[in-house]
């Protein structure tokens, strides 16, 4: 009964179509860290999650599903059937048995027997009150019930229990469009193994080279030069900073790597908050053309109801009319037919009269 009313599925820009995935994007090390790549996995799964939409035939669907009826739609829907009802009744042929022997009998009664007879009629002093009176009731009653299919097609009221009944769906509420940031600890690089940060190699590269010089630990203590002094100190030196070196690496690394996750989990906050923002605002823009769709719809079934209603009214009023004049036309032509039949009868019964003068 209403047309069906499309909703357009949201536009999404040729930049979009055309952006290439984000692991192709990615260049460097990170292209390879397989840390990395469950981050940049989260990520395609979190947006493809948050593009993913129904079809726009089924928002179409959604919308014409909630479109109200107006509250006369059922009996209109009753009422283009009585129209149809109305427009398909035939009327019965008339039933003329016995009529044209009423019509004789009734002709018998007010024709002229004698010349006196024929002399009243003619000089109209024959009293004809009554004449055709059985016939012209015949013909009312064949009038009548010729028309009967009609009548009670007109006379019946629109069954409203065989017209459909329709409920209106409320528009579903689009369900709260949320995203999970990626993991952030997998955003930046794991620590150095400890074999890359130990730097006790140094120390054996020294000893190599001591025994190579073939001077001991004890020369070193004992001599008493400048230089063997100096050699001394700085593998003391050296002995320490090895020592200390990795614990000054892991305090850098672990505040380098803490500042990087904190980063990382503000970022994905922010993209997933962006991302599930953009997916609210098309999902608003979708249910704003249902609205609009859903009104545009519920305009169309008034409509078609008031059209509807109309056309019941004109149908029966012009039924109605026809069939409160059939009855008076055909007594009104047969009263005619009457005085004509008359009229000869005493044009006869004059020349009757005068022929024998």
């Amino acid at each position: 009964m209403a047309a069906r009313v499309a909703v357009p599925a949201p536009k999404v820009a040729s930049s979009e179509r055309s952006r290439p995935p984000i692991k192709a994007r990615v260049k460097g090390k990170a292209a390879t860290d397989k840390r990395f790549q469950r981050v940049l996995l989260q990520v395609e799964q979190q947006s493809a999650a948050l593009r993913k939409h129904p079809p726009a035939s089924k928002k179409a669907e959604e919308a014409q599903a909630a479109a109200k009826s107006p509250p006369n739609e059922k009996s209109a829907g009753a009422k283009a059937g009585s129209v149809d009802t109305m427009e398909a009744a035939k009327p019965n042929a008339p039933q003329t048995d016995g009529f044209e022997a009423l019509l004789l009998a009734e002709i018998d009664k007010i024709m002229p027997k004698t010349d006196g007879e024929a002399k009243d009629l003619v000089d109209g002093k024959k009293d004809m009150t009554g004449a055709g009176a059985g016939v012209a009731s015949q013909v009312e009653t064949t009038a009548r019930d010729a028309a009967a299919p009609v009548d009670q097609a007109a006379s019946a009221p629109p069954n409203e229990g065989a017209a459909p009944s329709r409920e209106a769906t409320a528009l579903p509420r689009e369900a709260p469009v949320a995203g999970s940031p990626p993991d952030p600890s997998c955003a930046v690089p794991p620590p150095k193994p400890a074999a890359e940060v130990d730097a006790s190699a140094k120390l054996g590269a020294v000893a190599d080279q001591k025994r190579e010089a073939e001077i001991t630990d004890d020369q070193l203590s004992k001599a008493n030069d400048p230089r063997f002094s100096a050699v001394k100190a700085s593998e003391q030196k050296l002995q320490q900073s090895v020592q200390s070196t990795p614990g000054r690496y892991r305090a850098g690394e672990n505040r380098a790597l803490s500042s990087g996750v904190a980063a990382a989990r503000g970022d994905g906050r922010a993209a997933v908050g962006a991302m599930g923002a953009t997916a609210r605002q098309g999902a608003g823009a979708v249910q704003t053309r249902q609205q609009a769709a859903k009104a545009n719809d519920e305009a169309r079934r008034k409509g078609v109801t008031d059209k509807i209603e109309a056309i019941y009214k004109n149908t029966k009023d012009k039924v109605e009319q026809l069939l409160d004049s059939l009855e008076r036309d055909a007594v009104k032509e047969f009263d005619k037919g009457a005085k004509r039949a008359l009229s000869g009868m005493q044009r006869r019964a004059k020349q009757r009269i005068s022929s024998r003068a």
